[in-house]
Order: structure tokens, then sequence, then C-alpha cells
């Protein structure tokens, strides 16, 4: 304790922020836990002097530990509280008197910040608004704006394996969004520190703009000054599978790597080491300011600058002391932090490369090596609970990528410092720059080209994940060398039972046994559109439809593919396109090259769009269905109704794949975007019965979902597959002839995905939200 103050006081606040998240979420579990520990502290505080440990010491670690507790308790309380803005998050229009807040982190970005004084009035203190920047151009930093706009609730969590926008902007402070703004009025300027830091900023982003081309500036934004927003998105996609997406934060890397390139020119040119830490620390405050403070950031930031001033004070840096530092201050600018994959990652990455060096150093092999291994062994488990995927490639990209940017950024920064001064000057600096670039991508797609394809990896259990770290960080200390001959004797079958331990731990990451033998149907959230999934008993599987394609073409990376990884699943055995409309086939190319699709499953109209013709040339297995069809995967038998074989009209929706699905005593009826007409030719042939679950069609358009089609089959639940749209779906009177018949209905918009289970006999109805 006495030799490590910060690293136990560190680990006193992590406590107490993990008590007010189990105090918020299991309160009786908190009661006990908080007992528990009011037990530990009456024993501890009655042997601590004969341990010599000191009383002071653990009374410092409890006070830290309340600190953290509070911390968070009040962190959570600002977004339920009457003086927050969630109050008035009802998607109705508000007159609000606000401070504009200018994100430095990402000028380039599409989106400002207000902090709400009043609304209607009223006194607010917290929160912030998201605000779309456009008719803002002309403000600055902290002035007094008034205005009217309509204020909702940030996008949430609609699907498994999906990702919580609203809880993501709610750890930054930011409650809601507005919509509609107008009769935008200035107040007054405010003061503001960082005004003349985005003054710097805005001039750095524009002489970077002037000396590279788009895709090479883009690049070296994200890398020098945090600004990710012209990235395009295949230049993400390479960095991330290939195991360097760090690339694009900046973090402890960069960090290291700057301030060293700083370290080595200022000692040389300042006549005094102490002048020389003095403006490298005033340089780093600042870059951290300006990057916009992430936690890895600051992590990297302070432990450099304690260990070049620990010199100057004639004190040895203890890494875990320097570390437990940084750990307190960013649990202090945000105890919700403790809880994001930045702050995990950035803290076991660097804490593993420290006590995973000795074990490694056993193997003859080079540094970077060792180093590149550490970090893969120790982001594994990581990566696996938060992204659904690995790369295992990255293990070799590390190799070559880390001295290669060791060489680059102090190159390509370097060339900022010095066209802030001469652009002239920097017009030398740009050819090598290019080069580097263009060789760091041109290595980066032969990575991609050797590993073909990412591992995909089912969420795992977070006990394993726990059990993962502690069996790796006990490694080292199991083949620590050992100078008595007892104590290697002791320690001989750990050495051998623990990487057995370790190696089944690691195995099971990958090892997916699926023992439910239900029937799953997964209505998924995709916006304005269909995705559904269904889990046959025998283990396949197929998707019907793949959502719209959203404004980039890429709406199914936000719902559909983060659910097939969260699952664990690589390969879809059948994809069925009910038609080709775009908020039912959008998203099909974009699934089609990131899974393996067995077969393709489309309605045989002569409907052909773009949609079709990519599917056509990028698949060769397309079978091609209408009512004549039929077919049986395990127990389940699955007969379509729609299309008509001999009655194709011009009427895309009246040519939706139609599809009758019985498991059991179970009947599921999947309609696509079939209208009244088509429902009356299919009742017309008697071909329904009754059924258990409907999915509406046409997205509750009144279009479709009869009175007839309800008073045949007499669902038990009908589903609205529906997204934000401007037809009015689901219509009143869809939704009137459900509230008639008091047939109970559930909708993707409103409920999240829809995810039914059905054992033959009984069907079990849960909704994400």
């Amino acid at each position: 304790m006495k030799r490590r103050p910060c690293f136990y006081i560190s680990a006193a606040l992590l406590a107490g922020i993990l008590l007010a998240r189990i105090y918020l979420e299991f309160f009786n579990r908190a009661k006990i836990l908080f007992l528990l520990i009011s037990l530990v502290y009456l024993i501890y505080s009655t042997v601590a002097d004969k341990k010599q440990l000191g009383r002071k010491y653990f009374n410092i670690m409890l006070i830290f530990l309340l600190i953290g507790f509070t911390f968070f308790i009040y962190e959570n309380y600002k977004y339920t509280s009457s003086f927050s803005i969630t109050n008035y998050a009802d998607n109705k229009s508000h007159s609000i008197l606000a401070s504009l807040k200018i994100p430095i982190s990402n000028l380039e970005g599409k989106y400002y910040y207000f902090k709400p004084k009043l609304i209607d009035g009223r006194k607010v203190k917290y929160g912030l608004l998201k605000v779309p920047k456009k008719k803002l151009i002309k403000f600055k930093d902290n002035d007094l704006i008034k205005f009217k706009a309509v204020l909702s609730l940030l996008e949430e969590q609609k699907n498994p394996g999906g990702f919580s926008y609203r809880k993501y902007m709610k750890k930054k402070g930011v409650f809601a969004e507005t919509w509609q703004l107008k009769n935008v009025k200035f107040i007054e300027n405010g003061f503001s520190l960082l005004k003349p830091l985005i003054r710097l900023k805005k001039k750095l982003i524009n002489i970077l703009k002037k000396l590279f081309s788009k895709d090479k500036h883009s690049f070296l934004l994200a890398v020098l000054l945090g600004e990710k927003e012209h990235l395009s998105f295949e230049q993400k996609e390479l960095l991330q599978s290939t195991g360097a997406g760090h690339l694009l934060a900046i973090s402890g890397l960069h960090i290291g790597i700057i301030i060293l390139f700083l370290s080595k020119i200022c000692f040389k040119i300042f006549f005094s080491r102490r002048l020389s830490l003095y403006f490298i620390t005033f340089f780093t405050i600042n870059y951290l300011v300006i990057t916009g403070g992430s936690v890895s950031v600051i992590r990297a930031s302070v432990l450099a600058l304690l260990y070049l001033w620990s010199d100057e004070f004639n004190r040895e840096g203890d890494f875990l002391n320097l570390l437990g530092v940084t750990m307190i201050i960013n649990l202090l600018v945000s105890p919700a932090s403790l809880f994001t994959v930045s702050l995990q990652l950035s803290y076991v990455l660097v804490t593993s490369l420290v006590i995973l060096s000795e074990f490694l150093r056993a193997f003859n092999t080079a540094a970077v090596f060792k180093a590149s291994a550490a970090a893969q062994l120790a982001s594994f488990p990581l990566t696996a609970y938060y992204f659904n995927k690995y790369c295992y490639i990255a293990f070799l990209t590390n190799i070559w990528l880390i001295p290669f940017v060791g060489l680059l950024l102090p190159l390509s920064f370097f060339l900022m410092i010095v066209s802030f001064f001469s652009l002239t000057a920097a017009n030398f600096l740009v050819p090598p720059v290019n080069l580097g670039i263009d060789f760091l991508f041109f290595l980066l797609k032969i990575m991609d080209l050797l590993q073909k394809k990412i591992l995909i990896i089912a969420t795992p259990n977070l006990f394993i994940v726990l059990i993962y770290y502690v069996v790796l960080f006990c490694l080292p200390y199991i083949y620590k060398k050992r100078i008595i001959p007892l104590k290697r004797k002791q320690f001989g079958r750990a050495k051998i039972i623990l990487p057995l331990i370790f190696i089944m731990i690691l195995i099971s990451f990958f090892v997916n046994p699926d023992f439910n033998k239900n029937l799953e149907v997964v209505f998924l959230s995709v916006g304005q559109g269909d995705g559904i999934f269904i889990k046959f008993p025998d283990g396949r599987n197929m998707l019907v439809d793949t959502g719209p394609p959203g404004a980039d073409g890429r709406n199914a990376n936000y719902n559909i593919i983060p659910f097939l990884n969260y699952r664990g699943i690589d390969k879809i055995d059948y994809l069925l396109i009910t038609h080709f409309d775009s908020d039912h086939a959008g998203g099909a190319e974009f699934i089609i090259a990131r899974k393996e699709v067995e077969a393709i499953l489309i309605p045989s109209s002569l409907e052909k769009n773009k949609y079709y013709n990519s599917i056509s040339q990028n698949h060769s297995k397309i079978f091609k269905l209408s009512e004549v069809n039929s077919f049986q995967i395990g127990e389940v038998y699955i007969d379509f109704l729609n299309p008509s074989q001999q009655n194709f009209t011009d009427d895309k929706n009246d040519n939706s794949l139609a599809f009758l699905m019985q498991y059991g005593d179970t009947k599921m009826f999947l309609t696509g975007d079939l209208s009244v007409k088509g429902e009356k030719r299919i009742l017309n042939e008697n071909k329904l019965g009754k059924i258990n679950i409907l999915k509406a069609g046409h997205h509750g358009s009144s279009t479709s979902t009869s009175a007839e089609l309800l008073d045949y089959t007499e669902p038990d639940l009908v589903v609205i597959s529906v997204g934000k749209n401007n037809y009015g779906h689901p219509s009143k009177e869809v939704i009137q002839k459900l509230r008639k018949r008091q047939i109970p209905y559930l909708r993707t918009d409103k409920n999240g995905a829809v995810m039914l289970k059905s054992s033959k006999k009984q069907i079990y109805v849960d909704t994400f939200n």
C-alpha cells in the first residue's frame, strides 16, 4: 500500500463505481454487498496496525470507494432528475434558451450541442442537446442562443447485438436531440477557453486539406487530429478488418510516439531539461484537449508526463502506481467510462504489455513479436465480447505496423507543425508522407487478402471472459524464475495445468453448441422495412428480407449484421427475398458480400431492378418460387401461397412471396407486402385456417391485413414490422381492426425486435424493448 498508494486508491474508486452499478440494477444484492464491505472494514480496521499497513491508508481507500459510489449515482440521477432535458423530449416543439457547445474533437462532424438553460421558461440543469450544425455555422462556442425545436430522445438499441446510441451518448452527457430547428436568435457572446484552440484546429484542418488529396487528408485528419468524418467506409473497413483500427482513434500509441518525438527535439533545443518539460507538458495538455481527451489519450498523456517528470523530483516511477493515477483521473472525469470498451481495452492492453513481458521473455523472439502477441492475447476476449469478431491477421499486421507508424506518424506530425508556419516548406514533406500512406494501405490490402475472412464469435459469457483474464495474468506468476528448489517443485504441476485450462477457455470462445431445439423467429427492427431471422430446430437458418438500404446503402450493417454476429452466425442457409422493393431487398448485396449464403429464394415473377441484378450477378444458387412450391426443413413445413403461378400482376406487392410455416401446433403466416387482393385470393382457395402468428402485410398499411383475413385466421398475435416513415404506417384502420377484435399486436419500432420461440405445443413471446 505504501509503495503503490494510487494503485490501491484507484481500485477502491473502481469498486465504488461497480457497487453503485450493482445498487442501481440489483438493489437487494447491493444491500448484501454493502454489509459485506462494512464487515470487512470493521475486521480490517482492528488488525490493520498489526499488519503495519496503517489504518489511515484503509480510510483513504474507503473514502474513494464512497466517492466512486456517489459520483456514479449522481451521474445517473442527472438523467432522471426533474431538471433534466429528458422531461421535455416528448416529440413536441419547445422554446429553448441555450449555450452552444462546439465539439472540438469533431469539428468536421455534422452536429453541435446545446447546453439548455431554460426550456419553455423553466430552468434546466442537466444534459446536452444534439443539433444539426447546418444553421449554426456562424455562431461561436458558448454563444447564448434562443430558438424553437422539437425534442426527442436518442435512438435506443432495438435488436440483440445492436448498438445503443442512447446509452453511448448518455455517457457523454448528451440526453436528447433536436428536430425542426427554427426562429434561431443570437442573444450574447459567451466566454470560452476553447475558442483559440478551435481556431487553431480549424486552421490545421484547412492546411492538411490544401496539401493532400481527399483520401490522404481524410486519413491524416483521423490519425493526427481525431477527425474521422471524411474517412470513407472502405478505409475504415480495411483498417478494422486487418487489426489496424486502433490507428483511427488517438490512442496511447499516438501519444507515446508524439511525446517521444517531441522529447528528442525539445531536449536538444532548450537549454534546460525543466524548460523542455514545461513545453512538452503545455503542448500535451493542449493536444489532449484538441483531440477530445479520450480515455486512452488521458491515460497515455498522464503516464508519459509522470514518467518524464519523475526524474526532476528524484522519484522512481512505479508503473502500477502511475497507472493508478491515470485511472483515478479518468474515473473522476467520467465514472461511466468504466463500462466502456475504450477504457477496458486501454488499461487491459497496457497492463498486459507489462505483466506478460516477463512471461514472453522466455520465448527467444524480437520485442515487437512479443508486444504484438501480448496485445492480441489481452484484446481477444473484449473484442469477442463487444464486437463478436476477431481479426487473426492482426498479430502479423501489428508486427510491421507499429514500427512503420513509428516513422510515418512523427513525419506527418512534423509536416503539420511546419505547415502552420510555411506551406512552401511543408510541400517538401508531402511526397514522402503520400508515399508512406500509399504503402501503408498497400500492405493492409495484402493482409486483408491473406486473412480472407474475419472470425465471427458469438457473444461469450461474461464469466468466461473474467476467468480468461485471471488465468492469463496468473501465467507470468506461475512461470516466474525461482531459486529455491522446493518452490520450483510446488509450481511444477501448475505449469502444466494452468496452460491447459487457458487453452480450454480459449477454445470455448470458438465453440458455440446449440442445444435449443425450438423453432425461433425474430422480427428484427430494421427501420421501415422487413428483416426476419428464422432458426430451425435442426440448426439451419433462414433470413427473410434484408431491410432498406439506408442513406449510405449499409443499413444492414447497423441491425441485421450485428444480430447475426451476436449469434455467431457466419453462414445463411436460405436468404428469402419476398420481392424486390428497396425496403425488403435493399440490404441483400451488403449481406451477401459479408456472409456465406447457401441459397437464395425469390418470387417467380418478372420483376427485375437493380436489387435483383446485384443478386443475380453475385450468386449462382437462386431458386424462383410460387404457390406450387413447398418444402420441409427438419420438422418445419413451409408452404408458399403466393405469388400465383398464373396471375402475375403489375403490382410488385401482390407478387410477394407469402408462406405458411408450421411446426407442430404452431402456424405462422408471413405475408411480405401482400395486398388485400392477394389475401382474398388465398382465402378463396381455402389455403389458410386458424393461425397463431400473422405478420401484418406491407408494414401495417391500409392496403393489407383485411378484416376478412383477421376473421378467417383468428391470429393470436400480429407483428408489424415498421420504422419511422412518411406513409402513415401502420395505418389507423389496421390498428382499429386489431383492437376491435382484441387481437394483441407488437411493433418493431416501439417494441424493438420481436422474438418468438415455439416448442411445437407452446409459443413464447418476448420483445427486446
